[in-house]
């Protein structure tokens, strides 16, 4: 049994109650019977993957909502480091918005995807991208990134990366095969007081862990389909 598949099942048996899929909970023991069995691994794991550094990173963007909108204009603030090669969204308006964004700096000029659900294929297949990040609704980010890798892309989600366990494997296993990075973007991951417990529950400072729990409070679902951001 690989690391990764190991790490999987010992952290995902962790916890007492666990999510199947958005509304739907089930006991540890129920999950526990679930993933009994790990799937046969596709390829090598890719913990601690390293691939060759990148001196100009192309990037591709799909979905360009509010979050969407952000994540262009950190890009281009990394130019000359980050190339933004090519912008999607089925809403032309939000194309153009990205677009008004990027000539106030007038560093970059991306080629366009717009007006069919299937236009970020378009962009994905491109042969001049190094990374593609999914910034569209929930429900795509699984498909979406696991085509990306399969065109030999790189790929950086918003979160939720997934919505069930059975996506949770196609990504593992999509990534094992090809070789690429799969990253979710949540920063939270990365602040200092996180890292801080996290390193401390790793040298024992607080004992056996056996429940943990934690909640989001502030719901921004109807924010994210507003003009203005929060």
């Amino acid at each position: 049994m690989d690391n990764r598949r190991s790490f999987l099942k010992k952290s995902l048996a962790a916890g007492s109650f666990l999510g199947l899929g958005f509304g739907t909970a089930v006991t540890a023991e129920e999950f526990n019977s679930r993933i009994a069995t790990l799937p046969q691994a596709m390829g090598s794991t890719v913990m601690g993957l390293r691939v060759e550094p990148i001196k100009q990173v192309r990037v591709g963007v799909i979905g360009l909502g509010m979050r969407g909108q952000g994540h262009v204009r950190l890009q281009d603030a990394l130019f000359p480091k980050a190339k933004i090669v090519a912008i999607c969204d089925i809403r032309e308006s939000k194309v153009n918005e990205a677009l008004a964004s990027l000539k106030e700096t007038n560093k970059q000029k991306p080629t366009t995807y717009s007006g069919q659900e299937d236009s970020w294929k378009e962009l994905v297949e491109r042969d001049d991208l190094d990374l593609v990040l999914v910034i569209t609704p929930w429900l795509l980010h699984a498909p979406m990134a696991k085509y990306a890798m399969e065109q030999g892309k790189h790929v950086a989600v918003e979160v939720p990366l997934v919505t069930n366990l059975e996506d949770t494997w196609d990504l593992i296993n999509t990534a094992e095969q090809t070789r690429k990075n799969c990253m979710m973007l949540e920063n939270v991951c990365y602040g200092d007081e996180e890292l801080w417990l996290l390193n401390m529950a790793q040298q024992g400072v607080f004992g056996e862990l056996t429940y943990g729990e934690a909640a989001y409070n502030h719901d921004l679902r109807e924010l994210f389909m507003q003009d203005k951001y929060y």
